[in-house]
C-alpha cells in the first residue's frame, strides 16, 4: 500500500488577486489529507471518497487505464466540512501518484513540473464559465510551510513563519460557500489591489516585520469588506473577535471569506485566547504550531514503475 499526504491550506492574502495572475500568500497546516493506494492484479480498481465530477475524479477518468489497476481511498481529516483544500489535495495527490509511477524523474516541487500540474488542473477543473481556478492552492500544498505564489503560478517561494511575537489561529466559521459556484458568479474586475496587499504581506515576512504583516492582514479585511466579498456571518464573527483584547488582526478566508478566519494574537495572550475560543465553541483547525511541510509519500512495498506506459498526461 502507498499513502500520500498533503496539508490543509489557507489563503492568508490574495485569493482574489491570484485569479488574474497576481500574488497570494498561503499557509499549510496539519492535519493532512491522505490518499491510500492499493495495487490490484485485475483492472477493477475502485475509487472511494472522490466525487466523479471533481477535478481529481475527472483526471482519474481521463487516465482510467492507469488508475483501474489500483484501489484508491481519500481520507479527509475535516470530514467534508470544506474550506481547507480537500479538492485541490485530491487532484494533486492523484496526479503526483500517477507521475511517480509513470515518470521516475518526476520531482513535485520543480518549476517545470508544477507548471505542468497547474496546466492539467485548470483543464479538468474549469467548466468553461467564470474565472479559471488559479491552482495557487495546489502549489502551496505541494511546497508546504508558507507559500508565496505569483506571476500566474509560474513563480513561487517557500517561506517560514518568522514572527516570535505572534501566533496565528485558523478558526472555522461553521459556514461554507462552494468555490466553484462562487467563481462562476464572480464579476470580472480588476483585482490588482489584492495582489499589492499580498506583496506587502510577503515583504513583511521576508523583513520579519510583524507590524507590517498585521497591517497587511487588516488592510485586506477592510478591502474585501468594502468590495462586498465577505459574508455577513463572517463579518459578524470578525467583529466579535475584534472585541477581544488579545486579537490584533483577523481576516475571513476562502470564497467570500466564509470558510475560516485567520486570526493573529500576541504570543503571551495565546492561552487566554484559545480558552475563550473553546468556551464560545469556536473551533481552531490550524495554527503556526502545526505548520506542515508539504507532500509526503509512504509505502509498505517498493513502488512498481511503468515509465512511458502512459503518455497522455506526461
Amino acid at each position: 500500500m502507498i499513502s500520500l499526504f498533503l496539508p490543509s491550506k489557507t489563503f492568508i492574502l490574495g485569493e482574489y488577486g491570484v485569479l488574474k495572475g497576481g500574488a497570494a500568500l498561503l499557509v499549510n497546516t496539519s492535519p493532512a489529507f491522505e490518499m491510500k493506494v492499493i495495487p490490484r492484479e485485475d483492472k477493477l480498481g475502485k475509487v472511494k471518497g472522490i466525487h466523479s465530477e471533481s477535478p481529481a475524479g475527472r483526471f482519474i477518468f481521463e487516465a482510467k487505464d492507469f488508475f483501474s489497476k489500483y484501489d484508491i481511498e481519500f481520507l479527509d481529516p475535516h470530514v467534508g466540512l470544506g474550506g481547507l483544500g480537500a479538492s485541490s489535495a485530491q487532484f494533486a495527490m492523484a496526479y503526483c501518484f500517477y507521475k511517480k509511477v509513470t515518470d521516475t524523474s518526476f520531482k513535485h516541487d520543480h518549476l517545470r513540473q508544477i507548471q505542468r500540474i497547474i496546466k492539467i488542473y485548470r483543464e479538468v477543473a474549469w467548466q468553461g464559465t467564470g474565472f479559471v481556478p488559479s491552482g495557487a492552492d495546489i502549489v502551496s500544498q505541494l511546497l508546504g510551510s508558507l507559500a508565496f505564489v505569483y506571476s500566474d503560478c509560474d513563480k513561487f517561494e517557500k517561506l517560514n513563519w518568522p514572527f516570535t511575537d505572534l501566533n496565528f489561529y485558523i478558526i472555522r466559521t461553521g459556514e461554507k460557500i462552494s468555490t466553484h459556484a462562487h467563481l462562476n458568479q464572480l464579476q470580472k474586475a480588476s483585482f490588482d489591489k489584492y495582489s499589492e496587499i499580498a506583496m506587502r504581506g510577503y515583504k513583511s515576512l521576508v523583513e520579519e516585520n510583524s507590524l507590517m504583516f498585521l497591517d497587511s492582514v487588516s488592510q485586506m479585511t477592510d478591502t474585501l469588506a468594502s468590495d462586498g466579498l465577505v459574508t455577513n456571518h463572517t463579518l459578524s464573527l470578525i467583529e466579535k473577535l475584534h472585541q477581544r483584547p488579545e486579537v490584533l488582526a483577523c481576516k475571513g478566508c476562502g470564497a467570500m471569506g466564509a470558510d475560516t478566519i485567520f486570526t493573529l494574537v500576541k504570543v503571551q495572550d495565546s492561552k487566554t485566547f484559545t480558552s475563550w475560543c473553546e468556551d464560545h465553541s469556536l473551533r481552531i483547525v490550524g495554527s503556526n504550531k502545526v505548520i506542515d511541510e508539504g507532500l509526503r509519500v509512504t509505502q509498505s512495498s517498493p513502488l512498481k514503475t511503468m515509465q512511458n506506459d502512459h503518455e497522455a498526461y506526461l
